[in-house]
């Protein structure tokens, strides 16, 4: 996209070493969204811009712009993109011989550009031939062969569909000598294109790659059909305008599906008597039994199914435990899983009603015809749903956290570690937690601290501890906690603690809560070091079996490699071969002891009644940090510094690492936990209008106040077509949606109205079908967009008058569904698929 003002201005494409010839076409193809300017092509001899050979005028001109301009467009449609072609002469193509380097830079000239915007599509220089036309032009490249496939792999089914892997070449190897490579360029081509297709269904694109090989990911499946699947692929021609036949794979049968048993909930923070549903995330997923209990054991929810609709919501603030399958062999507890806050703290938008010159409307209301010298007034009612927030500081891939040496932690003492966690996502990949280590010493041993914390890419969680610290003695324990399933953007409470005892041995004892429930802990490896027991994932030592099945409440680890002065108690960063976590971090916190239950407690409600014994710094982030970048402590001992920060290597002359220095940054501040108090982080909700047919808002102007609550806009179209206005409500928490019904504008009443005896279409949905009954016979190009404006389906469907045709829509959403007939659009509906 190229953009701007300039009387002259010159843009650079290339640089290239082309010797042309006689008859060459240069091909130009744009779309012009808006505004104007004199485009001209230059072409420079050799590598020195000064050297300006040619000037090709009429790329565009200031006289062609005003019929070209289309602020209103689709990238995948055809109908406004421009190609222009010019042919270099005999004479011309002397100018740029292999002694002078050829044509060097290739670039645009702009003059008188006057608030352009302009999509660049391609560049392209073409063979020599007799052809003149534009279309002869650009399509006179061979279409290649197909490809032929060697290998075809399922890899996974699940709730997405099938992940596959399939492998291809181009010739098979025949007429050549082995071992002699065969390029793309060889063949003509481009690229390839991969497919997918169900037995009776309809084939799907899935991607492009250069490679002889490619990766489908979430192909579309029928869930919990048999009917098997294959997959094609087919070569596309060096200048993308053509492509080979689709060459398949036979029909392969899926392999067992891999049930993902995560659950979700449509609203992860809630206001009392709120609506909301919870269920599991795999519509393949079998019934189940849910309970919910309060902070005082009462149970309050009973339900069975798949997914639980609660319509009334729940009448007090709180925390509510989730139980799966309660007292049964299978039963699955989630602490503090539903979270009722009070109004104080603001909310997640929701815009209660919508109107139209005072009418109720809904997202399923007619589409709209007017005029352009009509003005509708829309207004909106929001829920009250600002407030203040506790301030929270954002991890965004950084390291956070504190220096044991600064907190007196002793080298044999017990600790705890425990805040409000919110992960913004969980990485697809292993991703690094938490860590105890001296991050000022070089890798690895800034990573092989005192304790590091992991998960996966499924949410789980793992802790490992180090041993002794000196020669070949370097020993591990890992640590599991199996019902631990981290979720993304659910506010989370954390307490990892590690206790010091003396019993049955000297060392320490691990335990993990999560929203305030212990956590069943099992020592699933103990590497004892000095190479014994070698580096097996399961240890037997003295005779136990470290596999899983050994109790973190029981087991003691005689720890000797004590905890340093100089180690960092921290959050998220990078780690070698692990990701590092997005997330939100409240009330970071560190005890000189091991939390009980009581402190659990205690600690995920903020401290309403002040600090406890035991709760050695806490820093809640509602003060500043300093100038220094640093926040200070509260509890029992004040001003220790935490900050967000970053590593710098520090190397010798020689170049070799010798430790890493710690920079304190800015911290992003966040809304924090909503059961927390706060004033530090106002929660204001803003209102906005938009028009999704429109580049900008240039041609729709919107006059009226933009309040959260409630508000008005008072529309002005300033140009004829479909306008799809849109109103969102947004803030710290969320947003909140309304797609308003298609306004179709016309210069004057009764233009661009619709006979529905000649040229109208109806369009209606049945599951996740769109079904199309067209007024008259005729061929139709039926495009669907998605409500973000993204176009999900192009299809040309031959019609008869009264006949229905189908189009799949994959999931339910609200849809806008535009025909052509002629090269002139007959309208564009809105539908809602349930």
């Amino acid at each position: 996209k190229i953009s701007g003002s300039a009387d002259t201005e010159y843009l650079h494409l290339f640089k290239s070493a082309i010797i042309p010839n006689a008859n060459n076409k240069i091909v130009v193809r744009y779309r012009l969204l808006n505004g104007e300017a004199d485009i001209n092509l230059v072409l420079s001899q050799g590598s020195d811009p000064s050297k300006v050979k040619h000037t090709l005028k009429g790329v565009l001109t200031v006289a062609e712009s005003s019929e070209k301009a289309d602020q209103s467009f689709d990238i995948n449609s055809d109908d406004r993109w421009v190609t222009k072609v010019f042919n270099l002469t005999q004479v011309q193509a002397n100018q740029y011989k292999t002694s002078n380097g050829g044509i060097g830079v290739i670039g645009l000239e702009f003059k008188n550009a006057k608030n352009l915007e302009l999509l660049l599509g391609e560049f392209g220089i073409y063979p020599s031939g007799s052809a003149t036309a534009t279309e002869d032009v650009i399509s006179n490249s061979q279409t290649p062969a197909a490809p032929q496939i060697t290998k075809t792999t399922i890899l996974a089914s699940n709730q997405y569909g099938l992940d596959a892997k399939m492998v291809w070449t181009l010739d098979g190897g025949a007429g050549r000598a082995a071992g002699t490579p065969v390029y793309n360029a060889d063949k003509g081509v481009s690229m390839f294109k991969m497919y997918a297709q169900e037995e009776g269904g309809e084939e799907t694109f899935m991607g492009v790659t250069t490679s002889w090989a490619g990766l489908m990911y979430k192909c579309p499946v029928s869930l919990g059909s048999n009917k098997k699947v294959r997959f094609g692929v087919s070569a596309v021609s060096a200048d993308t305008r053509s492509e080979s036949a689709i060459a398949w794979s036979a029909y392969m049968a899926k392999p067992d599906y891999a049930l993902n048993d995560n659950i979700t909930i449509d609203k992860p923070v809630l206001k009392a008597n709120e609506s909301f549903s919870f269920g599991f995330i795999d519509p393949q997923h079998a019934p189940a039994d849910w309970t919910l209990v309060d902070e005082s054991g009462k149970t309050v929810l009973t339900a069975s199914g798949h997914t639980i609709q609660v319509p009334n919501g729940l009448p007090e603030e709180g925390g509510y435990t989730l139980y799966i399958n309660k007292g049964q062999d299978t039963e699955r507890v989630f602490g503090y899983y539903v979270q009722v806050s009070g109004d104080k703290v603001g909310a997640v938008p929701q815009i209660v009603s919508v109107t139209r010159d005072g009418e109720t409307i809904t997202e399923s209301s007619a589409d709209v015809q007017i005029t352009l010298d009509e003005n509708p007034r829309l207004a909106f009612t929001g829920r009250k749903a600002d407030g203040n927030a506790s301030r929270a500081v954002g991890l965004a891939s950084t390291y956070f956290g504190a220096k044991i040496g600064d907190l007196g932690i002793g080298a044999l003492q017990s600790l705890s570690v425990a805040g409000w966690f919110k992960f913004k996502e969980i990485p697809n990949m292993g991703w690094h937690f938490m860590n105890i280590s001296d991050r000022t010493t070089a890798w690895p041993n800034n990573e092989w601290g005192w304790t590091w914390n992991d998960g996966t890419a499924e949410g789980r969680y793992e802790s490992r501890f180090r041993g002794a610290a000196s020669g070949n003695t370097l020993g591990e324990v890992h640590y599991s906690f199996p019902d631990v399933r981290f979720q993304a953007g659910i506010w989370t409470h954390i307490a990892w603690i590690c206790e010091y005892t003396t019993e049955p041995q000297a060392g320490f004892r691990h335990q993990l809560y999560i929203n305030g429930v212990k956590q069943d802990g099992f020592v699933t490896a103990y590497v004892k070091g000095n190479g014994q027991e070698g580096n097996t994932a399961v240890r037997t030592v003295n005779g136990v079996t470290y596999d899983g099945t050994v109790s973190s409440d029981t087991f003691v680890w005689g720890q000797t490699f004590p905890i340093g002065s100089n180690e960092y108690v921290y959050f998220g960063g990078p780690k070698h071969q692990e990701a590092a976590v997005d997330g939100v971090v409240d009330d970071f916190q560190v005890w000189n002891k091991a939390m009980s239950q009581e402190d659990v407690n205690v600690s995920m409600n903020g401290f309403p009644n002040g600090y406890p014994e035991g709760l050695l710094s806490i820093w809640d982030f509602e003060d500043n940090y300093g100038d220094d970048f640093t926040f200070k402590s509260k509890g029992a001992k004040t001003g220790v510094s935490c900050s967000t920060f970053q590593t710098e290597v520090i190397k010798n002359e020689a170049g070799q690492e010798t430790g890493s220095r710690i920079i304190s940054i800015v911290s992003g501040f966040e809304a924090g936990c909503p059961f927390l108090s706060g004033t530090a982080m106002p929660v204001e909700t803003k209102a906005t209008w938009s028009d999704n047919f429109r580049q900008t808002n240039f041609d729709t102007n919107f006059v009226g106040a933009t309040e959260g609550e409630g508000g008005t806009a008072l529309v002005e179209f300033n140009d004829e077509g479909d306008h799809n206005v849109k109103l969102s409500l947004e803030n710290l928490y969320g947003k909140d949606e309304f797609q308003f019904p298609i306004f179709t504008v016309s210069a004057l009443a009764g233009i661009g109205e619709v006979d529905a005896d000649s040229e109208g279409f109806d369009a209606y949905t049945e599951g996740n079908v769109l079904f199309l009954e067209f007024a008259a016979d005729g061929v139709y190009d039926v495009q669907v967009y998605n409500v973000g404006g993204m176009l999900i389906a192009n299809k040309e469907l031959s019609a008869l008058a009264g006949q229905s045709a189908q189009v799949s829509l994959g999931t339910a959403g609200v849809y806008l569904v535009k025909a052509v007939k002629d090269g002139k659009v007959l309208r564009t509906v809105k539908v809602l698929s349930k």
